[in-house]
């Protein structure tokens, strides 16, 4: 991912929203990111002293409250889905045992909707 931002944008970018990569991930991301910019992350994969190191900011974002954090969100996300108001693309099914070749898939940035890991 960071050769294809640098070949797009050679001086950098000023914020990532990373949603899968950890720590290691995240140090590889802040190369693409311009001094001064911010890196957001969705799993908590964010250390601050390390990117402020790098003249860089970030944070890790994480909701209280989403429609998963109660019977009556999931009830209702439910009824969208049923009504087909949400779509979901699902791009394949894997074994519970290619998790690890699955996520790696996801982080190339090649999946173009949900991976689901099916356990037998």
């Amino acid at each position: 991912m960071a050769a294809s931002v640098r070949q797009t944008h050679p001086d950098g970018v000023d914020a990532v929203l990373d949603l899968v990569d950890d720590a290691r991930g995240i140090g590889r991301i802040a190369g693409v990111v311009r001094s001064g910019g911010k890196i957001v992350s969705t799993i908590g994969a964010i250390d601050p002293q390390a990117l402020r190191e790098r003249e860089l900011s970030g944070n890790n974002l994480s909701m209280q409250q989403s429609p998963a954090s109660s019977h009556a969100g999931l009830r209702a996300l439910l009824e969208m889905l049923e009504r087909g108001a949400v779509r979901t693309f699902i791009a394949s099914e894997e074994p519970l045992e290619e998790a690890t070749r699955a996520l790696e898939r996801s982080k190339r940035g090649t999946v173009n909707g949900k991976l689901i890991l099916t356990v037998d």
